[in-house]
Formats: C-alpha cells, structure tokens, sequence
C-alpha cells in the first residue's frame, strides 16, 4: 500500500506542477488581468516548484525505504508530508477576487498530505511490531 500511495502521490505531484503554469499564464490572458493575483502567484511558482520537486524525490526515497523495510526512510517521508503541507499553507497565493482558488490549493495540499501519512505510519507501525519485515 505505501508504495501505490507514493507512486499515485508522484503522479497528482506531477500533474499539480503541470496545471500550476497554465492557469497563471491564463490569468496573464485575461482582458483585465487581476494584477495582484498574477503577482501572487508569480512568487509562489518558483518556492511550490522547489517544493514539488523535494516532494517527488522523498516520495522516491519513501518507496525506496518501503521496498527494503527502513522505517527511518518512511519517517522522513512522515516528516516532509508534514513540512510539505506547512509549507504550501505558508506559500499559498492570495487570488483577489477568485477565493475558490485559494481554498482549491488548500484542501489539494491537504488531501495530499492526508493520504499520505496514513499508509506511511501504518508501515512504521507494522515494521515497527515486527508484522512486516523481509521474512514475512
């Protein structure tokens, strides 16, 4: 379970970092474009995209620790989950008049952080009790 939940976590990781550039260039499209909310999200791009990345390569180390039962690897995906979901709360864009927007970005890191940390200490539980190890 932990590694699908990784693998799916890379995925919708990927796929957040690929709709994050079209709709700031789309609020760049727009007739009377909200110059404060294209402000906003031009300083959030490049910190979320660091995020991202860090995110995707502890998802990588998480799956690498779950595959060989390292239950220190799995707790530094615990703890990153944790900074990660601080972190995107911290860097979320004000939109100015698109708030569904901002709560949109908020339940995703979220739902993310969520849905990762339960597999993840259900693992360092099981390996922890000895339920799971390379012999079991």
């Amino acid at each position: 379970g932990t590694i699908i939940v990784e693998v799916i976590s890379i995925l919708i990781t990927i796929i957040y970092m690929a709709v994050l550039p079209v709709y700031i260039h789309n609020l760049n499209q727009k007739e009377t474009p909200d110059q404060e909310s294209i402000d906003s999200f031009n300083r959030y791009y490049l910190p979320s995209m660091i995020v991202f990345g860090v995110s995707i390569a502890i998802d990588f180390v998480v799956i690498f620790g779950a595959w060989i039962y390292s239950r220190r690897l799995v707790v530094l995906g615990v703890v990153w989950s944790i900074v990660a979901v601080i972190l995107q709360f911290a860097l979320n864009p004000t939109t100015g008049d698109d708030p569904a927007i901002t709560v949109l970005f908020i339940i995703v890191a979220l739902v993310l952080g969520l849905i990762t940390l339960y597999p993840l200490i259900i693992f360092i539980n099981e390996v922890s009790r000895g339920i799971m190890s390379p012999l079991t």
